[in-house]
């Protein structure tokens, strides 16, 4: 497939030389892909956690709202300037010293009981793994030959599918098992054995600090107001009800102004942290757009089974391991056996993303017939045919995005992916949560007028004709109940009829990627075949 040229000249950026593919090289890449897994699991297993950590702090669920917003923040600030300070200070180096500074954080926040102090702890893991995470897809755009790039990319889909949905078993065994303390000392030993392959394998570029007289300080400062808004404003959102907050509000209209302002940089800047231009490239947009929409219903899709079990069954984390179990494992099978049916010549990745898609469809559609007699049983099969429809999208997905991406272009795709994929993470979480109290609030009310009515009827005078014993006879299921089981009862109703319309909402969101999906990318062949 030829690429579609920049708007702009390539920016003065020399391309590493080419680096043979040997057993060095691949431990070294290995070490990029424990350093990022660690950097997703400390993501999702501290967050997961929590509740616990807000107890051994003695702060409430409120205040300790903001530990899970600041992380998710200092995310996004890291991934937005992640490639560019890699090949200012070398893959290498750099890579080692964010792994470092996520190991030494973990190491602290299990001593400190202030929570201030600890807030500001959070932020830097934040940080930190946001440095990690966009190097991997990086260095598998600079490094591996043509031949097994395919594998590569399957190996950056398991930062976005293997680690987040193995966290719930990991916490449940660090908590109730080891000790809340390993939810953070989790990742010593995964950076140190980061550092060490790191170290060994991958080569050292000379650094090239004369790009710092010439920072993109003015796009740095841009993205990450943005990010804070953005985060800010939607994890905090429901917390402050929304629109009838100020505060909220200016939060997520700011954004608007501000998104231009950092285009018009960065199109114009020298030396810039993403070029907008690759946009213009229909695969590459193609690529950001749908894996915007894979992230909110791959995220959905494991939330709001979670949400039902836990508020109507009364499960616990450790009782929803095995869910989440068997929607991770599956991956480590059915993404290489993605990459393997992609090296086929005939086969579009296109109809594989429509195939992902339409498995999904069907796993939201059986979800939504869901009452309130399900239990944990009921969804055990529906997390492994959604680990086959996220597998059937992501990898070629990532094909299709990084086929117009050139090596020297990496770092530069790399950032802008990251940081959609960085954004886009906690607005999903807070919009899906909205969406699913909004639903919730709706049918409690529609239920309550309706038992309303129903206790007017029986006290109401009787028409002529009409007996008491036919009256109650009709009625004689609520009359039987006390006001607080009637109130419980509709409360869990209503949480089943959300859980029902948001998987409903879902099936129309990848109904609206399967359009996308036949209206913009173009054929996409495996990245060993000539460009045609």
């Amino acid at each position: 497939m030829t690429s579609i040229p920049s708007v702009l000249p390539a920016p003065a950026v020399a391309a590493p030389a080419p680096t043979p593919f040997t057993l060095r090289l691949m431990l070294g890449l290995v070490g990029i892909l424990v350093a990022a897994l660690s950097a997703g699991l400390n993501d999702r297993v501290t967050s997961t956690a929590m509740p616990d950590i807000r107890g051994m702090l003695a702060v409430g669920s409120d205040e300790g709202s903001w530990f899970d917003t600041v992380f998710a923040l200092g995310e996004v600030m890291g991934m937005v300037v992640a490639p560019w300070l890699a090949v200012t200070f070398s893959m290498r180096k750099f890579s080692m010293v964010a792994s470092v500074i996520l190991a030494l954080a973990g190491a602290a926040a299990v001593f400190i009981r202030d929570p201030a102090i600890f807030l500001l702890c959070r932020l830097v893991q934040g940080v930190a793994g946001g440095l990690l995470i966009p190097i991997l897809m990086a260095a598998a755009l600079r490094f591996l030959p043509p031949n097994i790039k395919l594998y590569g990319l399957a190996a950056y889909a398991l930062t976005a599918t293997f680690g987040p949905n193995v966290a719930t078993p990991l916490t449940a065994f660090w908590t109730d098992v080891v000790g809340w303390q390993f939810v953070f000392l989790q990742v010593i030993p995964l950076c140190a054995a980061a550092v060490a392959l790191i170290f060994y394998g991958i080569p050292q570029d000379p650094l090239r600090l004369e790009r710092l007289k010439t920072i993109d300080w003015r796009g740095v400062l841009l993205a990450w107001g943005i990010a804070a808004c953005l985060v800010v404003g939607i994890e905090q959102g429901e917390r402050f009800d929304w629109f009838e907050s100020p505060g909220i509000t200016t939060l997520l209209v700011l954004p608007l102004l501000l998104v231009p302002l950092f285009i018009l940089n960065e199109l114009h800047h020298p030396l810039p942290l993403i070029r907008p231009q690759l946009l213009l490239r229909r695969n590459f947009a193609f690529g950001v757009l749908m894996l915007s929409g894979f992230l909110v219903i791959g995220l959905a899709g494991s939330l709001v089974p979670s949400l039902y079990l836990s508020e109507v069954k009364g499960y616990r984390p450790q009782e929803l391991a095995s869910m989440a179990a068997m929607l991770a494992v599956p991956t480590l099978i059915f993404l290489p056996a993605t990459s393997f049916l992609l090296s086929f010549q005939w086969l579009d990745g296109r109809y594989l993303i429509v195939a992902g898609l339409l498995v999904l469809m069907a796993c939201f559609y059986q979800a939504s017939l869901i009452t309130s007699d399900w239990n944990r049983d009921n969804f055990m099969m529906l997390p492994l045919a959604q680990s086959a429809g996220q597998c059937l999208i992501v990898v070629p997905l990532l094909m299709i995005a990084t086929s117009v991406i050139a090596p020297p272009e990496g770092p530069f795709g790399s950032a802008t992916i990251n940081t959609v994929r960085a954004l886009i993470a906690p607005i999903a979480s807070g919009l899906i949560e909205a969406f699913v109290t909004f639903r919730e609030h709706f049918h409690s009310n529609v239920l309550l007028d309706r038992v309303g009515a129903t206790r007017f009827l029986l006290t109401s005078p009787m028409e002529h004709g009409e007996t008491t014993s036919s009256r109650i006879g009709a009625l004689s299921a609520q009359q039987s109940l006390s006001l607080s089981e009637i109130a419980e009862s509709a409360s869990q109703q209503a949480v089943v009829m959300s859980v029902a319309d948001t998987f409903l909402m879902l099936i129309g969101v990848a109904a609206m990627l399967l359009f996308l999906v036949l209206l913009l990318p173009q054929r996409t062949y495996p990245p060993f075949l000539p460009k045609r």
